[in-house]
């Protein structure tokens, strides 16, 4: 997790510029996932949504991952990333 502050001063230690990437999907999608993990943890990281949801000018990639597999996620990453280039 990389908040403003965080994000800054991690990017000072890299060589080289970040890409953010922030997988935001909803809610029902979220407790669909962690249900059917041997362990949840869903809920002891709710918390952080509002502030993630507040991070209106979040640097890279916002990606509203609710409809996608761990296949298209990577593809709509590495799409992004070449886009980039």
């Amino acid at each position: 997790m990389l908040w403003p502050g965080l994000l800054a001063d991690y990017a000072r230690l890299l060589d080289g510029e970040p890409r953010l990437v922030i997988l935001d999907p909803d809610a029902a999608s979220i407790a669909s996932r962690d249900a059917g993990r041997d362990t949840q943890v869903a809920a002891a990281w709710s918390h952080l949504k509002a502030d993630l949801d507040a991070w209106t000018d979040a640097p890279g990639l916002r990606l509203d991952s609710t409809g996608l597999d761990l296949d298209h996620t990577v593809d709509a990453v590495d799409a992004w990333l070449h886009a980039q280039a």
